[in-house]
């Protein structure tokens, strides 16, 4: 049976080859625990401390469960300095600082390849849609956000039920894969201030880096077919 093409790269992806490679044999032969003294804790240990020190010094490591225990950790983290600098929350901005090579990053200087790719995908992916969905609605600024990320509203169609329609051809999500179950909109799009309605209508589709150009055709098309048959039942 052939997959639906994949657009939920914002809930999870796959794990790129040479990290499979890389990992696998502490998944089968060097299975210590790191904090164990025996020879196979202490060679689990030896290649974690190898890992911290390649791209970083080993103090910049901290490893957490999960995305959200990252993201919370970094949040928290910057909320705490502000507090000790005299800032109270809710009273003012907390500067929040990084490298100059993050910065550079965040500020679009010298995409690498695999930005690139995404970018192009999503814009792809958008302007397919945008050719077959009249009235469509972009959710967020136009070109500042994440490079994989298209947010859009099929107005007149639920973005959940949308989904479920195109389902054999495409798989994606309407908000956080943490409140999956959940009917209220996407609290970051309340945030934007969109329309409640328009909201509803929304779809959040991500791209990764093996998303081709034939699997962003056949994505666009599923997704203009199911919005079509929707509002041919209205």
């Amino acid at each position: 049976m052939k997959l639906p093409v994949y657009l939920d790269y914002n809930a999870t992806t796959s794990v790129a080859p040479e990290v499979a490679d890389a990992i696998m044999p502490f998944l089968r032969e060097q299975f210590g625990n790191p904090s164990s003294s025996h020879v196979y804790g202490q060679r689990a240990m030896q290649a974690v401390a190898e890992a911290r020190r390649q791209g970083a010094t080993p103090g910049e490591i901290v490893f957490t469960g999960s995305a959200t225990e990252a993201n919370n950790l970094a949040l928290f983290s910057v909320a705490g300095a502000g507090q000790e600098h005299g800032l109270r929350p809710g009273t003012g901005c907390v500067p929040l600082i990084v490298g100059l090579g993050v910065a550079a990053r965040l500020a679009g200087e010298n995409p690498s390849r695999a930005q690139a790719h995404l970018r192009h995908m999503r814009e792809l992916l958008h302007a397919l849609l945008q050719a077959s969905v009249p009235d469509l609605r972009l959710n967020g600024h136009s070109s500042e956000r994440l490079p994989n990320t298209l947010n859009v509203s099929f107005l007149s169609a639920s973005g959940r039920e949308l989904l479920q329609d195109a389902a054999a051809d495409v798989v994606a999500s309407v908000g956080s894969a943490c409140h999956a179950d959940s009917q209220a909109v996407s609290g970051v799009l309340a945030a934007l201030g969109v329309n409640p309605s328009v909201a509803a209508e929304a779809v959040r589709l991500s791209v990764g880096v093996p998303t081709t150009k034939d699997e962003i055709e056949h994505a666009a098309a599923a997704l203009a077919g199911a919005w079509l048959r929707h509002t041919r039942k209205e």
